[in-house]
């Protein structure tokens, strides 16, 4: 006698292998944003609060913590486009920011 518990359909399988490809991605993700985000984020904020009297740097510095920020946004919403999760090598991760710099006076 079969069990037919037992039996994966192709739509089980597809759907087995999706769940796989998007938390991969996922994974992926979230190394990016522990890795690059996080310390560059930090980075940024103690240049900020060092920055505090002097306002081109402190401008300078928010505009790159904003980049960083608008980076993180669009890694978070990966899940939410349309066709999420697509095999790893057609995702269109988005554009990372430059490392932060420290402001020098022109």
């Amino acid at each position: 006698m079969i069990d037919h518990s037992k039996i994966i359909t192709k739509e089980m399988a597809e759907a087995r292998k999706l769940e796989e490809l998007a938390e991969q991605i996922r994974s992926i993700r979230n190394d990016k944003l522990r890795s690059d985000y996080e310390s560059s984020v930090q980075q940024l904020i103690r240049w900020i609060d060092e920055a505090e009297d002097n306002p081109a740097a402190l401008a300078e510095y928010k505009t790159q913590r904003s980049a960083w920020h608008t980076w993180a946004d669009a890694l978070c919403d990966l899940p939410d486009q349309p066709g999420f999760p697509w095999p790893e090598s057609e995702v269109l991760w988005p554009k990372q920011p430059p490392k932060p710099t420290r402001y020098t006076a022109p």
